[in-house]
């Protein structure tokens, strides 16, 4: 196991050089964060970017000189790319870039593919800081407005990185995994 801040490119370009090869590179920490557009602190709007974008770009970048030409890069994004919602400008213009990054990545460095999940509302410990009802209230009140009645579960979005990994006829994808909620 290796841990690194993605957001120190040093540190990124470091890690990669060490590595050596490998087939695929799938990228998925990132620290998130919300709130009002004109309440919000331009470092916040700058935070998450540097977390959430760069770091991706970042691994990216050094990542793929070490994949194999048959590899893959699956990046992550968000449905507040592709919904609106009030509290999310800065996380949806960040998953905006990553999703427009990842398309032009596919191209870019072909036949090398590269794809982005886009993921909804997802059950995981990110939200371990809500206390336990208002958790389950808030997952409870967003899964009934969605096709699907429920929100998604952790295993559901890994299976949707599989996928992507597996399929070698698929690039330049944005793969939603989020329950239809881009349709409501």
């Amino acid at each position: 196991m290796y841990v690194l801040d993605t957001t120190n490119e040093s540190e990124v370009q470091s890690f990669f050089e060490k590595l050596g090869s490998c087939d695929h590179l799938v990228i998925s920490a990132a620290e998130t964060s919300g709130g009002s557009f004109l309440q919000s602190e331009t470092k916040q709007a700058r935070a998450l970017f540097e977390n959430k974008f760069w770091g991706q770009y970042h691994a990216s970048k050094y990542g793929a000189p070490a994949l194999s030409p048959n590899g893959s890069i699956t990046l992550f994004s968000g449905v507040v790319a592709y919904k609106p919602m009030v509290g999310s400008a800065l996380l949806g213009a960040v998953n905006a870039a990553i999703s427009n990054l990842g398309q032009t990545l596919a191209l870019e460095l072909a036949p090398l593919r590269v794809n982005v999940v886009s993921p909804g509302i997802i059950d995981t410990p990110a939200r371990s800081k809500m206390a336990e009802a208002a958790r389950k209230q808030f997952y409870e009140t967003v899964g009934e407005k969605l096709p699907v009645k429920r929100v998604g579960f952790a295993e559901e979005v890994a299976q949707s990185v599989l996928y992507l990994i597996q399929n070698p006829f698929v690039t330049g994808t944005v793969l939603h995994v989020d329950g239809g909620h881009r349709l409501t």
